[in-house]
């Protein structure tokens, strides 16, 4: 939830944006939220050791994640610096220059990674 409030706190949407998602399309390991995700796959990695894809977690929903999390992490960065220009997002449907800013809180989540 620390992370979902700094996020907020600058103005990022990400959360809720994905939360409207998963709240359309529920998850099957019955996560209703972004934030849940996010704990989860850090718990994995972080005390456990692993991410378990035979039995546990979706490798492309992995992959999903992590790509969305590198943009979150670009942005942030640049936010933090003061840098108001554009960059190159790491997501695979986003093609050329963005706006640090270009997440707003009607961006379509299939834009974010998640379809």
């Amino acid at each position: 939830m620390a992370v979902v409030s700094f996020l907020e706190s600058l103005g990022f949407p990400d959360a809720d944006i994905v939360d409207r998602y998963f709240a359309a399309n529920p998850r099957t390991d019955g996560l209703r939220d972004w934030a849940s995700v996010v704990t989860q796959y850090r718990s994995a990695t972080i005390h456990e050791g692993y991410m378990d894809f035979e039995k546990k977690h979706d490798i492309n929903d992995v992959a999903r994640v992590c790509n969305h999390l590198k943009d979150v992490i670009a942005r942030l960065i640049l936010k933090e610096v003061s840098y108001d220009g554009i960059y190159d997002s790491p997501l695979p449907r986003n093609f050329g220059p963005q706006s640090i800013s270009w997440v707003q809180g009607n961006t379509e989540p299939r834009l974010l990674g998640f379809a």
